[in-house]
């Protein structure tokens, strides 16, 4: 029997080697992850996450679309604002009467962030964009914000601020005009005896939406200032469907303020005293207060007279968005709600 030339039983071995399991290397001078190193990574990644709160659906690129900002953010002192739209509106329905030309006139940069199907589809949804518009405009104007919000511009905000644990470090103030909070809107039991539009559905008092979500309260760390009139004819019961649970909060009722003044849900927003306090927490700390503004001016800001050309388009927005979002049940709770 030949004998097998030393080069092929070489070859043979080496073949034999790389074919044979192998496992794991470990680099000279390194040890591998302990069990212990390991749980530790997993923990320290599923508390990144759970610092930034629940991961959004809705693409980066729809999101970044929604918003729209003046020139001089990232370029000015004075704080930066966030303008969030009500239920029927889009941004200038709601703002170009009054805070558009009372921000440009103080020299604060503003953004607004645009609500799809103006904001009458799942607010769970909804708030998506709220979330990246407040992430979004911290980043370009480089230090905290402050958000307006109007209806459910108020409620979106808060539920931000509520779930997603980063927003709350980049927003220094909160003002909320006629919002519709824990207790949703008795409003919405009329409207939704029949088939209603799906935020409607969640603002019914006692929805599933809202009996979830009050059981997170509001942060510390931004300040809250809430504005309510009883003339409400929205988000009712007044004063009780608008006040803001919240560290720290200052809540005023515009009755208490101006006795005679009877602005309801929509003129709410131009009114003087509420200017007077809005301006007060966005030039201070904490939230607006009646100490620091001197007299109080009563009524309605002169450029209220803007509203009327804005009307149309929010009539025929509304009629045109209202049947897409139609529902005889509540959207079902997302995961992060049901915990």
């Amino acid at each position: 029997m030949s004998t097998v030339p030393a080069r092929a039983l070489l070859t043979i071995g080496v073949l034999l080697a790389l074919l044979a399991p192998s496992s794991p290397a470990v680099s000279v001078g390194s040890a591998a992850p302990t069990d212990s190193q390991a749980v530790a990574a997993r923990t320290t990644a599923v508390k990144a996450i759970r610092a930034k709160g629940p991961r959004l659906r809705t693409s980066k690129a729809v999101l970044n679309h929604a918003i729209a900002c003046t020139s001089n953010v990232g370029k000015v002192r004075k704080r930066t604002v966030l303008l969030v739209h009500g239920t029927g509106a889009v941004p200038d329905d709601n703002f170009t009467w009054n805070y558009y030309a009372a921000l440009k006139k103080r020299g604060n940069p503003y953004c607004t962030v645009r609500i799809p199907k103006r904001g009458m589809g799942d607010l769970q949804h909804n708030v998506e964009f709220v979330v990246h518009a407040i992430r979004a405009v911290h980043r370009r104007a480089g230090r905290k914000i402050a958000i307006i919000g109007h209806s459910q511009g108020a409620t979106l905000p808060a539920y931000a601020l509520r779930i997603w644990p980063d927003t709350a470090k980049r927003v220094a103030d909160f003002i909320s005009y006629a919002g519709a909070f824990d207790l949703g809107t008795s409003m919405a039991n009329v409207l939704c005896v029949l088939p209603c539009a799906e935020a409607f559905k969640q603002y019914t008092p006692g929805s599933n939406f809202l009996t979830a979500l009050a059981k997170h309260p509001l942060p510390p760390g931004p300040s809250y200032t809430a504005f309510a009139t009883r003339y409400d004819e929205i988000v009712t019961p007044q004063p009780a469907a608008s006040h803001l649970q919240a560290p720290g909060a200052r809540n005023y009722l515009l009755q208490d303020l101006c006795p005679a003044d009877v602005a309801e849900h929509l003129l709410i927003i131009a009114e003087k005293p509420f200017f007077q306090l809005a301006f007060d927490a966005l030039d201070h700390r904490g939230p607006g207060k009646l100490s620091r503004i001197g007299k109080v001016t009563c009524g309605l800001d002169k450029q209220v007279a803007n509203a009327l050309p804005a009307l149309p388009g929010f009539g025929t927005g509304i009629l045109t968005s209202y049947p897409s979002t139609l529902t005889a049940t509540e959207p079902p709770l997302r995961a992060y709600l049901r915990r």
